[in-house]
């Protein structure tokens, strides 16, 4: 019996000898080790891959060093943001399960979250989401830039201001992109000289940044400081000889200070180089126009193609096209091209009031009054429309009510009715 228990206990503890040796595996143990060292190297290469903008390159890697290391929050978490970064929300939602799942109140689990519903463009619920990351981490900076845009899009700039340049103190890698949306906030509160500013920093760091020149030209116009925006529209064209962007927004500030051959110059040089040549066009042709120059401004709209998917420069080519042949006196082309406006934009006052003045051009003072009125109560109330009213209404032999109305156009200041007043309202 003694033996027997000998024997048991021998078996007893060579197995837990070779239970032990399984457990305590150094081989294995080298290899977990391995395992760690090659998710870390992963993990570096796609930040490095992240920074240069190879987000799909940075999702290959970051998830090679979670399959590595499940247990390195980080890895996840940067598997998310790659993602997130082309656009592969599904893809995400379901990398930040088992991130949330394993780090619920960790802030960078909230800051992504929050991060997921901006992109969602549920954007009180990422403000919220975002709050609650920076409560967790004053320094992470992500969460303040995110939460400045989400507020942008709530449209509360002030709020936006202040988490942006929170962002810019706490990170010197995402400086410029946080004052660019500071920039653009103040823009929002019309706090020009604030944003002025901010792209002028930007252009003392580097004196051929092109967006700068650009962004600061734009303040600058919408200032009121046409000719300094000008001059910053002239100094990108010097560093980018083909920029049609800065030609097309160099020639709206010409037309606002009257250097209308300027505007046509530039509008087609923007064409020409390919920037919303539409609206080039049209510009060019608007600006010929006022100048009296007809035939140039007809040749203009022609290059415009007649099917567009921006509804308005369909409007305003239309209108212009009208405008100009009811000044020729081509009032039935004029008529068409007004009724092609009002097929696209049934609140076009502009488009009524001319086609009615065309159709008085016609004598068809029923159809022309009707288009007056039509004009009248979508919000035309120029001196011009009374005065145009009352002609109808006395071309149709409704004396009262023209009187009415043309006495309305004089009491307002519109001299042309004098004469009509003077001869057919003197009772």
């Amino acid at each position: 019996m003694k033996k027997t228990w000998i024997i048991i206990l021998s078996s007893l503890l060579a197995a837990g000898i070779i239970i032990a040796l399984i457990l305590w595996n150094p081989f294995a143990k080298g290899e977990g080790n391995a395992a760690v060292k090659e998710a870390e190297v992963n993990y570096q290469k796609g930040l490095e891959l992240y920074e240069s903008g190879d987000f799909a390159a940075a999702e290959a890697a970051f998830g090679k060093a979670v399959s590595l290391n499940k247990k390195e929050s980080v890895y996840l978490g940067m598997l998310v943001e790659s993602q997130l970064e082309q656009g592969k929300i599904e893809e995400a939602e379901k990398s930040f399960a088992q991130l949330v799942k394993n780090y619920p109140d960790r802030a960078q689990t909230l800051f992504l979250e929050g991060k997921l519903l901006f992109l969602k463009e549920k954007f009180s619920e990422a403000v919220e989401k975002l709050s609650l990351a920076i409560e967790k981490d004053q320094s992470l900076s992500k969460a303040w830039l995110y939460r400045g845009r989400a507020n942008s899009r709530l449209e509360l700039p002030e709020e936006a201001v202040k988490d942006f340049l929170k962002a810019a103190e706490s990170d010197s890698s995402i400086l410029k992109t946080a004052l660019e949306g500071a920039a653009e906030a103040y823009e929002v509160m019309k706090n020009f000289p604030e944003a002025i500013a901010i792209y002028s920093s930007f252009i003392e760091r580097d004196s051929a940044d092109t967006k700068a020149y650009l962004q600061r030209a734009k303040a600058k116009n919408n200032n009121g400081e046409p000719r300094l925006a000008i001059e910053d529209y002239s100094e990108v064209i010097r560093l980018e000889p083909t920029s049609g962007e800065a030609f097309l927004n160099r020639g709206i500030c010409y037309a606002q200070i009257g250097k209308l051959q300027n505007t046509v110059a530039d509008s087609k040089s923007a064409a020409e180089n390919g920037y919303k040549p539409a609206s080039a066009w049209y510009n060019a042709a608007k600006a010929s126009f006022f100048m009296g120059l007809t035939t140039e401004a007809t040749t203009y709209l022609n290059k415009i193609p007649g099917e567009l998917a921006d509804t308005s420069i369909q409007v305003d080519k239309n209108l212009l096209f009208g405008t100009i042949r009811l000044r020729n006196g081509e009032f039935d082309q004029a008529i068409a091209s007004f009724t092609k406006v009002i097929a696209l934009d049934g609140k076009q006052k502009d488009a009524y009031f001319n086609r009615g003045i065309a159709y008085e051009g016609l004598k068809n003072y029923e159809a022309a009054l009707k288009d007056l009125e039509k004009s009248k109560r979508l919000g035309y109330n120029s001196p011009d429309i009374y005065y145009a009213i009352g002609i109808q209404q006395y071309n149709l032999g409704n004396s009262d009510e023209a009187c009415k109305n043309l006495r309305k156009a004089l009491d307002m200041g519109y001299k042309p009715a004098e004469i009509y007043v003077w001869r057919h309202c003197s009772n």
